[in-house]
């Protein structure tokens, strides 16, 4: 144990089975930068234990990589790569790479694992032919995607989001999830969902991605009963879950919502205390009712004065017990009408509550960074409000691209800063910037489209008038 009580890093064990036929292979290497460390008398190696499964050994059968070797393929002609085969227990199953199989089944490797592509599709291919995996063994796999993903990310070297997309959607439509949904399997897809919903959700690209969750998530909601369940892992599934299904119109979403918040408005018909002790429905269900009807409610309905209403007489009444009032306030946040969220802005400007918590349910509304940008120039006091930081962050979540870029400028320089509010705007402006010259780097960005189109243009000039410029 003492490379990793006394090394500052955990391994990154790269797993390659893509031969026809012969061994898979394992081979270690720090996961972080080792640059800027102290020398290591382990030169920042592990001793590792590993735990695979394969389609012709499904119990776990155990594998070692020792401090100054690999694990060889074990057909390899190459004699220096033979002579590590010795961390190879004597009773492990011989392995064949035809076929599938999980190194990190119960591992207990205190470091992440990545697979080579051919190794990965045949994993993704087992999960999509209904062979069991633990539900332990999901979540390390989804996890290490995503970390290896970060990584490379940190380390400014290519990276992408396909390989975590294509296991997600093997996880989340395999039979064992959709008849029983883990709460925490889908926790640990979530924030890597939400960084590709957000470069996407102020583009005219952003129905894209409500088409790649409905088909990621279809079969999983359809089989939610929207009701309480005895299995805790279903409720708490349900409670994070369902939001998310109605940003994303999942289903039926819409109605369901719609109809179940007319039975709260009846139920609650006389109460002058808000809608915890009278709400007909668990409380895991009630963030996506409460969203569904802000949402789906137009200026002609009166739902979202209900939930304000709600909240408010809430608040006031079980101000300690906030789980109601907090649900009330996030459901509000998904109304899609600016009228609606100029009234939700000065709620959360002026209230007690933490404002990064309030103005963070605005980063998932696709309209409101629109409302934010008009509702501070209208009322420049917001600059001298102490929610001017949780303010921008969320007007500025999603913006990655040059005219927002010049739209903040220009902002900046119709308001009357200080110069402490001025490196308040700074910080975001230079956000917004970093994140444009991020999609530069990968994407062809709106200041690259535009750039593209101006060339064109002049060369279309220069032909026509015969005066030509970059």
């Amino acid at each position: 144990m003492q490379p990793y009580l006394h090394q500052i890093n955990h391994p990154l064990i790269r797993y390659t089975n893509n031969q026809v036929t012969g061994g898979a292979t394992f081979t270690q290497e720090p996961f972080g930068d080792t640059s800027n460390l102290n020398y290591s008398q382990w030169n920042y190696k592990w001793t590792i234990p590993l735990s695979s499964s394969s389609l012709r050994h499904e119990n776990p059968f155990p594998l070692w990589i020792p401090i100054g070797g690999a694990c060889p393929n074990k057909n390899s002609k190459d004699e220096e790569e033979k002579s590590n085969a010795e961390i190879l227990l004597k009773n492990t199953p011989k392995k064949k790479a035809v076929q599938w199989e999980y190194t990190s089944f119960h591992s207990a490797t205190y470091g992440r694992i990545i697979y080579d592509d051919v190794g990965f599709d045949r994993l993704l291919k087992s999960m999509k032919n209904g062979n069991y995996i633990d539900d332990n063994v999901k979540l390390q796999l989804l996890a290490d995607e995503y970390y290896y993903m970060k990584r490379e990310k940190n380390a400014n070297r290519p990276y992408s989001y396909d390989r975590f997309l294509n296991l997600a959607n093997a996880i989340f439509n395999s039979e064992p999830f959709i008849v029983s949904p883990s709460y925490s399997i889908f926790a640990q897809a979530q924030p890597a969902l939400e960084e590709i919903a957000r470069v996407y959700r102020d583009t005219i690209d952003a129905p894209l991605i409500s088409r790649l969750y409905k088909k990621m998530f279809l079969n999983v909601y359809n089989s939610l009963l929207w009701e309480d369940t005895t299995s805790w892992d279903t409720n708490t599934f349900a409670e994070v879950f369902l939001p998310f299904a109605v940003r994303y119109d999942i289903g039926d979403v819409k109605n369901r919502t719609m109809n179940m918040f007319a039975n709260v408005k009846t139920a609650c018909g006389d109460s002058l205390n808000g809608t915890a002790w009278c709400n007909p429905y668990t409380t895991n269900l009630r963030k996506a009712i409460y969203c569904g009807a802000a949402k789906y409610s137009d200026l002609t309905s009166d739902y979202f004065y209900k939930l304000f209403v709600a909240y408010n007489t809430e608040v006031v009444t079980n101000p300690y017990f906030y789980q109601e009032y907090m649900a009330l306030l996030e459901g509000m946040s998904c109304t899609q009408l600016p009228a609606t969220l100029k009234t939700l802005i000065r709620l959360f400007s002026s209230s007690t509550l933490n404002q990064n918590t309030l103005f963070g349910f605005l980063k998932y509304n696709p309209v409101a960074s629109d409302v934010l940008a008009n509702y501070i120039v209208a009322n420049q006091q917001v600059v001298n409000s102490s929610s001017l930081n949780a303010y921008l962050d969320s007007m500025t979540y999603n913006w990655d691209s040059y005219s927002r870029f010049v739209q903040f400028e220009n902002l900046m320089e119709t308001l009357d800063l200080t110069s402490e509010q001025k490196a308040v705007f700074q910080t975001y402006l230079d956000r917004v910037n970093s994140q444009d010259h991020a999609l530069d780097k990968y994407f062809l960005s709106e200041r690259n489209r535009n750039k593209m189109a101006l060339r064109i243009f002049n060369r279309l000039r220069k032909k026509a008038i015969g005066t030509y410029s970059e």
